[in-house]
């Protein structure tokens, strides 16, 4: 069996900055920054150690859309994709590389906010108060 190779990676993290959204051509793009942690307890002195990393992602056309709609700083999400690798040459005419994920699929975690089931809440309460008024 030969294969050429697998550029996959999934990321569970949180948004940093509020995205970036942008609309060419009715093409939407976002780009984003996702932090992920990992934490363990060091051996030698069992204190809780944890390192952040920073991931930038893209997403593109419809699940762009999605993203732009309801992604925010610090919303949770699971991301599923590839990476690419940009060449680029930067003010000082220093030859530079940039690694992002393209996002392929998306799954925000989020719970829904505080307001929303408040929200929800009054309106299952009104219809039962209206079911007590009937008249018989």
């Amino acid at each position: 069996m030969s294969t050429k190779g697998l550029n996959r990676v999934t990321l569970l993290g949180h948004i940093g900055k509020e995205p970036k959204v942008q609309i060419q051509n009715d093409m939407h793009f976002v780009n984003f920054s996702l932090a992920t942690s990992d934490i363990w307890k060091d051996k030698t002195t069992g204190e809780r150690k944890e390192h952040t990393e920073w991931h930038r992602v893209s997403l593109f056309g419809k699940l762009a859309e999605i993203g732009s709609k309801y992604l925010h700083k610090g919303s949770k999400i699971l991301i599923e994709g590839s990476l690419r690798t940009k060449k680029y040459t930067d003010n000082q005419g220093i030859e530079r590389h940039s690694t992002a994920i393209i996002a392929k699929n998306l799954q925000i975690l989020d719970k829904k906010p505080q307001e929303e089931k408040q929200n929800q809440k009054s309106e299952e309460e009104e219809e039962w108060e209206d079911e007590e008024n009937v008249p018989f």
